[in-house]
């Protein structure tokens, strides 16, 4: 297993067409989904990513199209907190209709997401479309991030359905949400965030939102220190993909053509109720 950044990657690698779709095995699409997608796509020519609105699935051996889990959201689009966690917009709630307008997100969740190819090109980072430094979890966070510094908007479109059966929930609350992640993903999570911050983060707005940052990774390390000391192992591997994620970083930042400003208005943004 080489995980879904790298297996992923090399699928793109292959791709000749103008889009590419990141599709996960426990995702299955309704027949006009992905025509929805490219036709609104075909409409935004300057934006990079696409997403439909994913609803739960019910379980069972059977991933079918045509069964929902009461009509609950699983994600429309990504937004990204003030202290910098990626979440699904609307996880959890009942689809009542606050999501039915196509609208600007932060980015596509990557358990099922369309991009225009030639903006994955663009936003490379060190050869790599997603980072495969990451393995998997808060990878599609690091493209989306990728993408809005190229100036590539991303964009919900709510007409586009698929259905996402996945095999555990994240409940409420911080501690709880975090206990509840499996062992390798709490791993994998915490090392990937630090990632993400190294790469992406812009000074001027981590001078404004600096306290949200810090406070969000002294918890999760208080957490680590309490509850499960034994990983700090995952720090000690993490330092040594700092020379490579500050070289990924550079070549991100020369690149980027969004200012401080305009990513600012994406952090912390409210969903509508």
């Amino acid at each position: 297993n080489a995980g879904f950044a790298r297996a992923t990657n090399q699928g793109i690698a292959l791709a000749r067409s103008e889009y590419v779709l990141v599709h996960n095995p426990d995702v299955a699409m309704r027949p006009d989904c992905l025509e929805q997608l490219v036709a609104f796509a075909d409409d935004h020519p300057a934006a990079g990513s696409f997403c439909p609105k994913l609803l739960g699935h019910p379980g069972g051996d059977e991933l079918s199209a045509t069964r929902s889990n009461g009509e609950i959201l699983d994600a429309a689009g990504l937004r990204l907190t003030r202290s910098r966690v990626g979440r699904n917009r609307g996880e959890g709630e009942r689809d009542r209709g606050q999501y039915d307008r196509a609208e600007e997100v932060f980015g596509a969740p990557g358990a099922c997401a369309l991009y225009r190819r030639s903006s994955l090109v663009a936003s490379v980072a060190d050869g790599e479309f997603f980072d495969e430094s990451f393995f998997a979890y808060k990878e599609d966070v690091d493209l989306a991030w990728r993408l809005r510094l190229r100036g590539f908007a991303g964009w919900f479109v709510p007409t586009a359905i698929a259905y996402h059966r996945r095999s555990w929930r994240r409940p409420a609350g911080f501690g709880r949400r975090r206990l509840a992640l499996p062992a390798n993903v709490r791993l994998l999570s915490l090392r990937n965030h630090l990632s993400l911050l190294v790469k992406n983060e812009q000074w001027p707005n981590l001078w404004r939102d600096g306290p949200f940052v810090a406070a969000r990774v002294v918890g999760v390390l208080a957490l680590l220190v309490l509850l499960e000391p034994w990983r700090w192992r995952t720090l000690r591997g993490w330092l040594s993909l700092v020379p490579s994620l500050r070289r990924k970083r550079q070549s991100i930042q020369q690149g980027a053509t969004a200012t401080p400003a305009a990513l600012r208005r994406w952090f912390g943004r409210v969903p509508p109720t």
